[in-house]
């Protein structure tokens, strides 16, 4: 989270405060796949040999249900669209 783009949820709408937690919650998941791979040798060699991918994915706990994040970069797969 860049504090300097950080304000009061005070000062937020519903729509505004939801917007931000979403952007934390894709940002993080983002940040922890390429993480994955960028901190494990293993994990990229597996990646390049094709026998693996890190796809990222957020849960809704009031839908139950799981998004799959495509992304491209390092070792982290893009899914096909369904």
């Amino acid at each position: 989270i860049n504090p300097l783009i950080c304000h009061s949820s005070e000062d937020m709408s519903a729509a505004e405060k939801e917007a931000a937690v979403n952007a934390v919650v894709y940002g993080n998941v983002g940040r922890v796949t390429e993480m994955v791979c960028s901190q494990s040798q293993t994990l990229n060699r597996l990646h390049e040999e094709g026998r693996i991918a890190v796809v990222g994915a957020v849960y809704d706990i009031a839908t139950g249900q799981i998004e799959f994040l495509p992304h491209s970069d390092g070792c982290v797969a893009s899914l096909p669209s369904v």
